[in-house]
């Protein structure tokens, strides 16, 4: 009977002992299987996580891109618009240069003297010299004096380089000096004018009216004299040009620049009595000067008087005695 019970409880120890494997079998396999599914659930977590976060990095790089091209084209209409303005302000600039620029045009154009009003003082007139002590020559460069009245203005040494003076009306003005190298004086009135020393090389003078007017001295390489009204050939013999000077075909330049020889007789004594030679040199001298000069040697009866053919202007002409 003991041992019938202490089989019996061996076996119910044993049953008790298999059953506890068993619920640790099972619990293991519980745990085991929880364990699988919370790291799925972590994987699908975690793969949730990383699509929400690409998801966002998408969005955010989108929002980026759009605010890019907002800053751009808030940049581009900036831009514009400062432009604009910078265009505007240079337009305003310009304008307002321009009127500077007509303005002190018009001051110096107002301050300019008339030839008889030119103050020159005992100082002036004894250092040899017509320019007053103050004058400050005013500088006209590349102006626009097209059809203005200088008539009777004192100019002398002034700026008119590249200036147009076309139309302009320059009549007895005293330009003395200046400088009118490209200047524009197409169909100008320099009737009169003082244009002594003056600088025109380049200057336009077609059409230009030169009446009497005393280029002595002046320069016209490279200018433009066709069509020039009312200029002589003398006038031109006292003034410098070369073969690049445009002038007129209908001006007689043939007549030679250089100085000449001419024949004057001496006086005859009243005591003495003109003999068939001394008359006949005398009518030859007559003749000679009638005719132009003789290239050929006095005789002894005749003295020699040189006459500079380029400045015949305002010169009188060598007459037998």
């Amino acid at each position: 009977m003991v041992t019938l019970l202490i089989i019996g409880g061996i076996i119910c120890l044993l049953a008790a002992f298999v059953g506890s494997l068993v619920a640790l079998r099972l619990q293991y396999r519980f745990l085991t299987g929880t364990k699988v599914e919370r790291k799925a659930w972590e994987q699908a977590q975690e793969g949730h996580q990383r699509q929400w976060e690409e998801q966002q990095e998408r969005h955010q790089r989108q929002w980026e891109e759009q605010q890019e091209k907002h800053i751009y084209a808030a940049e581009q209409k900036l831009d514009a618009k400062v432009e604009q303005v910078q265009e505007a302000w240079k337009a305003w600039e310009k304008k307002d240069e321009q009127r500077i620029i007509g303005l002190n045009l018009e001051y110096d154009l107002a301050r300019l003297p008339y030839v008889e009003d030119t103050p020159v003082t005992q100082a002036d007139l004894e250092a040899g010299t017509d320019i007053p002590a103050n004058w400050q020559p005013p500088s006209f460069y590349r102006a626009d004096l097209k059809g203005r009245d200088f008539s009777r203005r004192y100019l002398r040494d002034t700026n008119l380089r590249e200036a147009n003076l076309s139309d302009a009306n320059l009549y007895m003005a005293d330009l003395r000096g200046a400088c009118l190298a490209g200047a524009n004086l197409q169909n100008s009135n320099l009737t009169g004018a003082n244009l002594q020393g003056a600088d025109l090389r380049r200057a336009n003078l077609s059409s230009a009216n030169l009446l009497v007017a005393d280029i002595e001295g002046a320069i016209f390489y490279e200018a433009n004299l066709s069509g020039t009204r009312n200029l002589k050939a003398e006038q031109l013999y006292t003034a410098h040009y070369d073969h690049t000077t445009i002038i007129d075909p209908n001006i007689d330049l043939t007549v030679p620049r250089l100085r000449s020889i001419r024949l004057k007789p001496l006086p005859v004594q009243e005591t003495d009595k003109p003999t068939a030679s001394r008359q006949a040199h005398a009518d030859d001298a007559a003749s000679d000067e009638t005719n132009g000069p003789l290239l050929s040697e006095p005789s002894e009866d005749f003295h020699i008087e040189t006459l500079d053919t380029a400045n015949q202007n305002g010169l009188k002409r060598a007459k037998a005695g």
